[in-house]
């Protein structure tokens, strides 16, 4: 029975590298598509702004996967993590933005709450580059390297989950407030 997990380990390895790999051309795919369309529009383009963000971090993932150094996959989780410290603030913005479809104008606290992601993320963004944000690299820990978690990482754990709490509650708010089958 014990021969037969190293295979099996191997064949899901494999399917997951294809699953990353198939997400990240997808969304490349409707990135163009998006781009394609009305960027006047401003839920046009904080979606397109999210599937930067997935573009991102799934192909820095898929690329991370197939690099033999340690330089080459520190590089890749890095990279990946600039997607992941700007999905906040674009989920704000984008929850933002559907809400002001619904005829529900952005105040100055939706406007400012944005404009405060955006700015948390880009010194998030700094700090992930000068090392701060990031531990040491663990090559040799399952299931996959990766850095390991540091004070800052749990912080940026809260913040995450409370930006997309109150990015759920403005789609809840918008969805409420749509009239038509259609718009819902």
């Amino acid at each position: 029975m014990e021969t037969w997990i190293p295979g099996i380990t191997k064949i899901l390895v494999t399917i997951s590298e294809i699953l990353t790999a198939g997400i990240a051309i997808t969304a490349f795919s409707l990135l163009m598509y998006a781009l394609t369309f009305n960027l006047r529009d401003a839920v046009a383009r904080s979606f397109a702004i999210i599937l930067s963000c997935v573009v991102i971090i799934f192909s820095a993932e898929a690329f991370g996967s197939v690099a033999s150094t340690d330089t080459g996959i520190n590089f890749w989780l890095k990279i990946q993590w600039v997607g992941i410290v700007f999905l906040p603030p674009s989920y704000a913005q984008f929850s933002n933005s559907l809400l002001a479809t619904t005829v529900k104008p952005s105040r100055w606290r939706r406007k400012w709450w944005v404009r405060v992601s955006y700015l948390v993320s880009i010194a998030l963004l700094v700090l992930l580059f000068t090392g701060n944000f990031l531990g040491p690299l663990a090559t040799n820990s399952q299931p996959a390297p990766h850095n390991e978690p540091t004070f800052l990482t749990e912080v940026f754990t809260v913040y995450y989950l409370g930006v997309m709490i109150l990015a759920w509650v403005n789609f809840y708010r918008a969805l409420s407030r749509t009239v038509t089958q259609t718009s819902r």
